[in-house]
């Protein structure tokens, strides 16, 4: 574990002492749930800033306030379908995401804009369609 002055331990250290190495099945279940807590709290602070309730912000977008409340407390899954029409109908915003590769220094960003009718099911099947299909 790297010592910074004055028996201070970096943030980074202190979490691979409790949670292993990156790559390491309990730091990867760590920062999965990291990352789901940093969602959900992002979400309560983009509703707060525009002045919604929960329950306001799940009329917006065709949800339940308890949905909203279990996302923003990390107590839920959240399907991408779902945040996608929390992020663009509830807060008027667009969802932009990045994928680092944990032994590849490249990452991919980019934004993702589906039409309020797509059907991830019907897609999905015509991929694997396409996929399989010689």
């Amino acid at each position: 574990m790297k010592k910074m002055n004055n028996n201070l331990t970096s943030f980074e250290s202190h979490i691979e002492e409790q949670y292993g190495k990156r790559g390491s099945k309990m730091r990867e279940e760590y920062e999965e749930g990291f990352e789901a807590f940093k969602l959900g709290a992002m979400l309560q602070e983009l509703r707060k800033e525009q002045g919604l309730t929960q329950e306001q912000l799940a009329q917006k977008c065709g949800t339940t306030k308890t949905y909203i409340s279990r996302i923003e407390n990390n107590a839920s899954d959240i399907r991408l379908s779902t945040l996608m029409r929390i992020i663009r109908e509830g807060l008027g915003g667009q969802l932009k995401f990045s994928v680092d590769l944990l032994n590849d220094a490249k990452s991919l960003s980019g934004v993702i804009n589906l039409p309020e009718n797509y059907d991830h099911k019907k897609e999905y099947q015509k991929h694997i369609v396409s996929k399989y299909s010689n």
